[in-house]
């Protein structure tokens, strides 16, 4: 059936009514949406109607393809009813929501493990190098944004419509906040890339899974993103290291690793660091306390003057500069002498005491976080991780039944995995023999990757988000 091959060609597909007084009349969504509606079915419209119609009749024509004797059982309209009246008791009056509609209303995130089934490749793009990709749920549908790798597996015909994808770390592009899952078909894009990608048997559940699905190394390209989760055995351990994330314009044309050194030298770089910033610190704070001691004695210089004119003060002060005058108090070696230069002080003394006050509890405020910043300037902290490079093999290098039943060999690859801020696991926890379930990796110095069936090794790298399960 053509509708195998192209499934969106569904959409236009009508059943003959069987009608003896007119032979030529047809039943199709509107003829559905009006007998849903006679049963009772009165909470969606035609556009809920055609969805689920294409692809309710996409299902039927797989089943009679591959069960012709219930062809006739199968495909007619009276199935296709049954079947929206299903769907409808499902969704509307149990409230059932598929894995992409949870994930366009925004109750579900994008990067959970899932299983979708092509639906459609599009073709007719011929300015696209990667065409459009629509996948299915069997609910619903969802435009795909593949990357170069998947695109080659379309063109050597590894991916085709009708497979099934298990799919783990996908992204969800699209604006604003969950949208009806019909009308955020056109607004919204699921972004897949092919180390979150697996095919899956032709009998699996489509819809959210609750445990990832585990890459092996031979599954694994360099192009292919990030890696949902792996199940691996530590066959060797390197030494803890340590390098600074300097910016871009300090490290100049060095690499950041560069910077790498071992535990030792990295304990004496961080006491050198705080031998530096302590001399700095002591020395700033000396500086602060001088600040602090002339604003307390300009205080008190200000305050004897004021005793003194208490009397003789005049009701009207002029309007006056006072920060200039308390600028030049601060600045001169005799306080005294300028205090009796400034003109008409009785006018000025009220004011400039209030001034004076209010400038050194500003200055005692703001001490600590001026302080702060000067020693940043001056020996600014560090920002080091730690890393450590462990080499590790699949976990399961015997294939069980299962195992040979989907597919999957074993591998001669070997994986030089780079664990960042390794001094935050838990000590003793890396080292030979011990396996984890790891998740969250990706990729690096894709160029030096060979093939899946080479004896090489392929470079990975953890993430802020990885995480690790001991297994054994």
């Amino acid at each position: 059936m053509i509708i195998l091959r192209e499934p969106a060609r569904a959409h236009d597909f009508e059943f003959l009514a069987g009608d003896e007084s007119n032979l030529n009349k047809t039943l199709g969504p509107l003829d559905a949406l009006e007998a849903l509606r006679k049963d009772g079915a009165k909470h969606v419209d035609i556009r809920w109607v055609q969805n689920h119609w294409a692809l309710i009749l996409w299902k039927l024509a797989a089943i009679c393809r591959h069960v012709p004797g219930e062809s006739q059982q199968r495909w007619r309209w009276g199935e296709v009813i049954r079947q929206l009246k299903y769907r409808y008791e499902r969704e509307i009056n149990r409230a059932h929501r598929s894995a992409i509609k949870r994930i366009q209303e925004h109750d579900s995130s994008a990067a959970q493990p899932m299983t979708l089934c092509v639906y459609q490749i599009d073709r007719s793009k011929d300015g696209e190098q990667i065409p459009p990709v629509v996948l299915t749920d069997g609910w619903y549908q969802i435009q795909t944004k593949i990357d170069e790798t998947l695109f080659r597996a379309i063109v050597r015909g590894r991916l085709k419509v009708g497979q099934k994808l298990h799919i783990s770390g996908a992204r969800l592009e699209c604006s604003g906040d969950g949208t009806d899952v019909l009308a955020a078909f056109k607004t919204s894009t699921l972004a897949i890339h092919a180390n979150g990608c697996s095919l899956a048997r032709w009998d699996a559940r489509m819809g959210l899974c609750a445990t990832p699905f585990i890459s092996t190394m031979r599954s694994l390209c360099g192009s292919g993103g990030s890696i949902a989760a792996m199940r691996v055995e530590i066959v060797r351990v390197y030494p803890m290291a340590y390098i600074d994330m300097l910016p871009p314009e300090k490290l100049g044309n060095k690499s950041v690793m560069s910077t790498a050194r071992n535990e030792a030298e990295e304990l004496q770089a961080a006491a050198e660091w705080t031998r530096d910033r302590d001399e700095w610190r002591t020395k700033l704070e000396h500086v602060w306390n001088q600040q602090m001691r002339r604003s307390h004695l300009i205080c008190e210089l200000l305050q004897a003057a004021q005793r003194h004119a208490k009397g003789k003060t005049e009701n009207v002060e002029e309007e006056f500069n006072a920060d200039e005058i308390l600028d030049n108090l601060e600045k001169s070696p005799d306080a005294n002498m300028v205090l009796r230069k400034v003109p008409n002080l009785g006018r000025k003394i009220n004011t400039l005491v209030d001034a004076a006050h209010q400038r050194k509890l500003q200055l005692q405020d703001e001490a600590h976080a001026e302080l702060e910043a000067e020693l940043d300037e001056k020996v600014g902290p560090r920002n080091v991780r730690s890393f450590r490079v462990i080499k590790a093999v699949d976990f399961f290098p015997r294939l069980s039944e299962d195992d040979a039943a989907d597919g999957r060999k074993s591998c001669a690859r070997e994986a030089q995995l780079t664990v960042w801020d390794a001094a935050n696991l838990v000590e003793g926890e890396l080292k030979v023999g011990n396996c984890f379930m790891i998740t969250s990796l990706v990729p690096v110095s894709t160029t030096a990757w060979r093939g899946p069936d080479d004896d090489a090794e392929i470079f990975l790298a953890t993430r802020k988000d990885t995480k690790w399960i001991r297994l054994s």
